[in-house]
């Protein structure tokens, strides 16, 4: 006898499902144009780079080092191998289910021929939560986007600020350099004065504590300077090069747009904000499988079977929800659902408090380099100019020359730490803003 039992999806249910399915989501055209680089630029690496990388430029730009950093960015390329396996997860949503061939062969006691069961099955469940799991896993590819952008920014702003640093630093040597020389002058005058009874122990002692402390900013300005090109170096996939480029200052735009503006440019590109939107639609559509009525194990086809003759018919396999009837399961999606809604109006609201923030230091930088530009150093200038003019007149000494010259280069490394804080006030708002605004240029140094 031979008997043939078929369970098997219908194929035109299979056709309607495979041809409503959507292409799996993938990140925008020009997704990392934001950070300073086209996608196309950025190229996942199937091993890991050289702990250094040769050929380090002559010359170091700041959109030289920006470049250099997120094309060797480790952590940058750890992201981008996440986002490609997401991209596979998402591509196995689109898939559909393998069906289950099973073949039983059974052998009669009192003998005879041979009994066959041929069963041909597949899971209904996953095709009908097939269209809310391609959502789900569609979104968590824009999330996965999302998080390699925001790494992106992330190595921006450190290379940016590295590169300011190191330039400000050594900007700031010959000023402590000259600051020294000038403290070591007036000493020297001092305990000439005090040999000749002009000066008294304190007025040498004052002038030795100054010596000492304008050697040791010139040597703290000396380190700086040195651990700052390190940074940078490490920054670029060479943390142990020379770092001996030359570095090419870059200019600071001024506030052509408003708190409100950047704001507003954070709500609708911050990375952080992107990824919980998206994670947050992901989950939203994996609750909304969870409260389905469709249970796992759902099973339909048709069963024929051969005897004397053929027959067949409809089947279905529904289980029985006596033990588990998935309101744990609800419950979990539901909550995981309500936890990304949360972290999403907590995104929002850090990368507005934070867009805020680093405006205002921004903008307040750049007011006190003003200052300091147009009301503070002029006037040293002009009194510098004046104390020489009197020593040559013999109506001040040298030494009052030194002590204008010394407040005025005083002046000048305030100017230049001031710009320094403009620097990373800046960079810290472009990574909140998520890129720089289209109207913004920087300006000419």
């Amino acid at each position: 006898m031979f008997r043939a039992r078929t369970l098997a999806l219908g194929f035109p249910l299979l056709t309607a499902f495979s041809c409503s399915s959507a292409p799996v989501a993938a990140p925008p055209a020009g997704w990392l144009a934001p950070a300073g680089l086209p996608a196309e630029d950025v190229i996942l690496l199937a091993a890991g780079e050289p702990v250094n990388l040769p050929d380090s430029p002559q010359t170091l730009t700041a959109p030289e080092a920006v470049t250099l950093a997120l094309r060797h960015s480790p952590l940058l390329q750890a992201d981008l191998a996440r986002l490609r396996a997401a991209m596979a997860e998402a591509e196995q949503t689109h898939l559909l289910p393998n069906p289950l061939l099973t073949v039983a062969l059974r052998l009669p006691e009192a003998g005879g021929g041979a009994e066959w069961d041929l069963g041909l099955s597949g899971a209904l469940t996953s095709l009908l939560n097939r269209p809310g799991r391609q959502r789900a896993a569609d979104a968590r590819v824009h999330a996965a986007a999302a998080t390699a952008l925001e790494t992106a920014f992330a190595e921006m702003e450190a290379t940016r600020i590295a590169h300011a640093r190191a330039v400000e630093q050594e900007a700031l040597v010959p000023l402590r350099l000259r600051q020294e020389e000038i403290a070591m002058e007036i000493l020297r005058r001092t305990r000439q004065r005090r040999s000749a009874g002009e000066a008294g122990t304190s007025e040498e002692r004052g002038a030795e504590h100054a010596a000492a402390r304008a050697t040791a900013e010139a040597n703290r300005a000396h380190v700086a300077a040195r651990a700052a090109r390190l940074e940078l170096s490490a920054r670029i996939g060479s943390p142990g090069g020379a770092a001996d480029w030359s570095l090419t200052p870059v200019g600071l735009p001024g506030p052509l747009l408003t708190d409100e503006d950047w704001i507003r440019a954070a709500a609708e590109r911050n990375p952080s904000v992107e990824r919980a939107r998206w994670l947050a639609l992901a989950e939203q559509e994996e609750a909304a499988i969870a409260g389905a009525i469709v249970r796992e194990g759902l099973e339909a086809g048709a069963v024929a079977e051969k005897e004397a003759e053929w027959s067949a018919g409809p089947a279905i396999s529904v289980p029985i929800p006596i033990f588990d009837d998935g309101t744990s399961r609800r419950h979990l999606a539901a909550a995981e659902a309500t936890t990304a809604a949360h972290l999403l109006v907590a995104a929002q609201r850090s990368a507005q408090a934070e867009t805020r923030a680093f405006w205002e230091g921004f903008r307040a930088a750049l007011s006190r380099r003003e200052d300091l530009l147009k009301r503070e150093i002029p006037p040293l200038v002009a009194l510098l100019e004046t104390a020489k003019s009197a020593a040559l007149a013999g109506e001040v000494s040298p030494a009052d020359v030194l002590r204008a010259e010394d407040a005025l280069l005083t002046a000048r490394a305030s100017a230049l730490l001031v710009e320094l804080e403009a620097h990373l006030a800046f960079a810290r708002l472009l990574r909140s803003a998520g890129g720089l605004p289209q109207t913004h240029q920087p300006a000419a140094r």
